[in-house]
């Protein structure tokens, strides 16, 4: 893995501004209930490459881990403020500050 931030060509990915990295993950099964409730993990986490691409144009960020067959996409808005959250977080302030 290169661990390095890389512009998508248009001609691959469609958009202007996508951006990749090429890194691994961690990916652990759970079993949930009928309501979709997490009731358990199931094995060991698995390390896979995977694949992280992000455009501001398209609005997301997307995992894919083709070893699973898994492609997750979230809004790029969103995991951002999520990341400033934990920031926060991590040294003890509050939203509110």
């Amino acid at each position: 893995m290169s661990n390095e931030v890389n512009r998508v060509p248009f001609e691959v990915s469609g958009l202007l501004d996508s951006v990749e990295l090429m890194t691994v993950c961690s990916s652990l099964r759970m079993r949930c209930d009928e309501s979709g409730t997490p009731v358990e993990v199931d094995g060991k986490p698995e390390i896979c490459p995977c694949r992280i691409m992000a455009s501001y144009e398209d609005g997301t960020l997307t995992f894919s881990v083709r070893k699973l067959g898994w492609f997750i996409s979230a809004r790029i808005d969103e995991v951002m403020e999520v990341l400033v959250e934990a920031g926060k977080a991590s040294k003890g302030s509050n939203r509110e500050d």
